[in-house]
């Protein structure tokens, strides 16, 4: 097996050194022996790239909107529901809500909706089309909200101890917070790895983990590290794959790409839909697709 000097940094959750644990695309992962955290070098994270351009096509999302609400209305009505339970009142803030599909079925079941997004493209559309005009999170008076929905966004986060701070800000006492995360590892991916270390101590990584995206690497402990750290209590934290009533529709990556058998190579679908079997059956080990979890403000 090739050996080599590891390199260290320090976790951006918890402050203890790291040890590099591998690499993705040539960009160096460090794993923090603490809270079990995986990131890219300080270096590294800050060009971490945002979704900006999935929302230029503002005529295709209008014509595709009843479709997307029609298959994401009952997963986003599980979470209403799952949040109904811990929030002290019906106000909930989507931060990264891109084109507010998950904020149009809270306001059906009666949320008051703040969209906080960051692209130029789904600003116009949550405005002009939705009724929503985004906020940012330094304009909501502080205590102000019962709930917090951060899904798919924290792994985007080159600092994420500073912008949970100010989520917990905004939420009023024991407010409720839901985070959903890609899992850095789920069980394929942890079995691609498990091979690739017989032939080197620091193997390209397979999982969820890469420059110029996904910057920090989540597990169900990791993730629950974090975010009580920040002044949050537990409540729920579990991995989902997809098909998971409530978080992952069967078909959820229809709404970025079609993976269509009758178009499809055998090769492809394969490599499509094999991960995504054996993340399910990872899933109740804490090795699904997703990490998600409920917290409270203390």
């Amino acid at each position: 097996m090739a050996t080599h000097a590891l390199k260290s940094e320090v976790c951006p959750s918890c402050g203890v050194p790291s040890f590099e644990t591998g690499r993705s695309l040539g960009a160096h992962v460090f794993a923090c022996p603490s809270c079990d955290l995986s990131f890219l070098s300080q270096a590294v994270r800050p060009a971490s790239a945002n979704d900006n351009a999935w929302y230029e096509d503002l005529e295709g999302i209008r014509a595709a909107y009843p479709t997307y609400l029609a298959c994401m209305r009952a997963a986003y009505s599980h979470q209403c529901r799952q949040l109904r339970a811990l929030s002290p009142k019906l106000s909930i803030a989507d931060v990264g809500c891109g084109i507010g599909v998950f904020l149009s079925v809270a306001r059906e079941l009666g949320w008051d909706v703040t969209a906080c997004e960051l692209s130029p493209h789904a600003q116009r559309f949550l405005k002009d089309d939705l009724g929503m005009p985004p906020r940012d999170l330094s304009e909501i008076p502080a205590e102000s909200l019962g709930a917090v929905r951060l899904s798919h966004v924290l792994e985007h986060i080159a600092e994420p101890v500073e912008a949970l701070q100010t989520m917990h800000r905004v939420l009023a006492p024991r407010g409720a917070f839901l985070v959903i995360v890609p899992h850095r590892e789920p069980l394929c991916a942890k079995i691609v790895n498990a091979a690739r270390r017989v032939k080197s101590s620091l193997p390209e990584l397979a999982g969820a983990i890469y420059p110029d995206m996904h910057v920090l690497g989540f597990n169900e402990r990791s993730l629950t590290h974090l975010v009580e750290s920040v002044g949050f209590e537990a409540q729920d934290v579990f991995s989902v794959g997809m098909g998971t009533p409530g978080y992952f529709p069967l078909m959820y990556d229809g709404l970025l790409r079609q993976v269509d058998p009758r178009t499809q190579s055998v090769r492809s679908l394969l490599k499509f839909w094999l991960p995504q079997l054996l993340d399910n059956v990872g899933r109740p080990f804490g090795l699904g697709t997703w990490v998600v979890g409920y917290f409270r403000k203390k």
